[in-house]
């Protein structure tokens, strides 16, 4: 993953890497993205020390192009310093990474009205950003509750080692 990374994207040696990952929004022909402007705003506010990878759902990108690798998604996991996502499952791939996660949901409160949640969303361990403006000051901290944060994601951790012990896919 490292090798191609950077060969891929040579710039972003000696950088730390963000990758924000939206969840799919939308129907399939009509896909959107929400917060693009917060990301923008982000990679901005942050200049040069990060490097930040916008990868958005194929169905979006097929319709308008806003993603910037074409690395795929799980194979940018192990290479970031931190995710930066909203409801997305990619949350339980990163989880077994232990490594720091955003969730950044500034439509959180109509999502939890319309959609709703297959566990309590404040037990996945990643601090949660309801507006863009505080992104930047927690994208570059490490969690304050180490200990928490530990205990979360052992949590899902759990649930993916039960699920596999259980036959799933």
């Amino acid at each position: 993953c490292y090798k191609l990374f950077y060969e891929k994207h040579p710039e972003v040696k000696g950088k730390k890497i963000a990758l924000w990952a939206p969840t799919f929004r939308g129907k399939a022909n009509n896909p959107f993205i929400l917060g693009k402007e917060y990301i923008d705003k982000l990679k901005d506010d942050l200049g040069n020390e990060w490097f930040v990878i916008t990868k958005a759902h194929p169905h979006l990108d097929a319709k308008e192009h806003i993603s910037d690798s074409d690395i795929s998604t799980e194979e940018l996991l192990p290479i970031v310093d931190i995710l930066i996502t909203d409801y997305s499952s990619i949350i339980f791939d990163y989880a077994l990474l232990n490594k720091p996660l955003i969730l950044f949901v500034p439509d959180y409160y109509e999502y939890v009205q319309t959609r709703g949640f297959y566990i309590p969303y404040k037990s996945i361990p990643g601090r949660i950003v309801k507006k863009g403006e505080k992104k930047e000051q927690h994208n570059t901290k490490k969690p304050k509750k180490k200990k928490q944060y530990l205990k979360k994601n052992q949590t899902i951790q759990n649930l993916w080692k039960n699920h596999l012990m259980a036959g799933g896919e």
